[in-house]
């Protein structure tokens, strides 16, 4: 049995989805599991244990418009897929679904052109994103709740051999990672806060990593202006490392602090603790931390909060007071509560600490 598994969402997406990936492997046992992905999404699933292929799909890039997306069809049609479950709900997903050939195909209820599907699941009903990706399952009779629910990222030896000469210092003290960057503008917290963050765990004795892309290189030099003579004790790797690089990291960090942002949910993969902030946006959305020791910060007393489901460009009423009137002192504590274990750091952490 061929099996095709597509989402092509943002990172965090993909990360989210992996769940999928062992609910096919237990409803199918033997079949063969393709994931279709976007290219910056693939290095976060190639390796996994469970997966025979992955296909990139640069629907933005090489086989953007009618013609990439009728090169792509011709590529599965070529595979002879015998099933696909598609977790993108976009009229481009259903196209290509469509345009593919296979002939069982399986999509959610609320998709765009949902008459492509053979079945379709509702997925409305769950409260966490992992929970509803596992809903596809529905249409072949299973249940998210008895279904397998942990990410999954499988990081290969070379990844952590890679990093390994920029942790070399910080190994045996432990170091937590910082990842301040996300697509959204409005669910970036600000460089000074995560910068006092920093410095107060660089206090503690702990050595500090910035993650991000290129894109956050920026951010990431603010903070270290902002962290000032503790900045020998942080290593600035952003724009520096690949995705699994960047997995690599996390993975033998002691802590993530990050926004609501991919990192987060690569964090609950790799089963690191995570502080997780959210500005324009709130957990009860259903994509906070997962099955991993968590505390998510932000500022619940806004009336304003949250103003989008996915965070926007821009603040509404112009004051993104969600990002400038968060406390450090709060994620610091925050921080200091996972590393420590214990639920008095309030006690230990004055506040002209931050």
């Amino acid at each position: 049995m061929k099996i095709l598994l597509i989402q092509t969402g943002f990172l965090g997406d993909v990360v989210l989805s992996t769940p999928v990936i062992a609910a096919i492997a237990e409803q199918y046992p033997g079949s063969s599991i393709t994931f279709l992905t976007t290219p910056s999404a693939v290095d976060l699933v190639k390796h996994h244990p469970l997966l025979e292929d992955t296909i990139a799909f640069d629907k933005r890039g090489a086989r953007r418009g009618l013609g990439g997306l009728l090169s792509m069809a011709r590529e599965l049609r070529s595979r002879k897929f015998d099933i696909v479950f598609s977790l993108h709900k976009s009229w481009r997903s259903a196209a290509l679904v469509w345009l593919s050939g296979i002939p069982q195909r399986y999509g959610f209820r609320k998709a765009k052109a949902r008459f492509v599907y053979t079945a379709t699941a509702a997925r409305a009903d769950l409260e966490h994103e992992v929970l509803r990706n596992l809903a596809i399952m529905r249409t072949i009779g299973a249940e998210p709740s008895d279904l397998p629910q942990r990410m999954h990222i499988e990081i290969p030896n070379e990844a952590f051999e890679s990093v390994k000469q920029h942790l070399n210092g910080f190994l045996e003290s432990g170091f937590v990672a910082v990842a301040p960057g996300s697509v959204w503008p409005t669910k970036r917290w600000t460089p000074q806060g995560f910068a006092a963050v920093a410095k107060r765990i660089s206090d503690a004795g702990l050595g500090v990593v910035i993650l991000g892309g290129p894109n956050d290189r920026a951010c990431a030099q603010e903070m270290l202006k902002h962290i000032g003579s503790a900045s020998q004790n942080v290593v600035d790797l952003s724009g520096e490392t690949s995705l699994i690089e960047s997995a690599a990291v996390v993975a033998q960090a002691r802590l993530l602090v990050c926004n609501d942002s991919a990192p987060l949910h690569m964090a609950s993969a790799l089963g690191t603790p995570v502080v997780a902030v959210f500005c324009a946006t709130v957990p009860e959305f259903g994509f906070g931390p997962w099955l991993v020791r968590n505390e998510c910060v932000g500022l619940d007393s806004l009336d304003c909060r949250p103003c989008a489901r996915h965070g926007g460009k821009t603040c509404p009423l112009g004051t993104y007071a969600c990002q400038l009137d968060l406390s450090p002192q709060l994620v610091a504590q925050a921080a200091l509560r996972l590393l420590e274990n214990r639920d008095d750091a309030a006690a230990i952490l004055p506040e002209e600490a931050c």
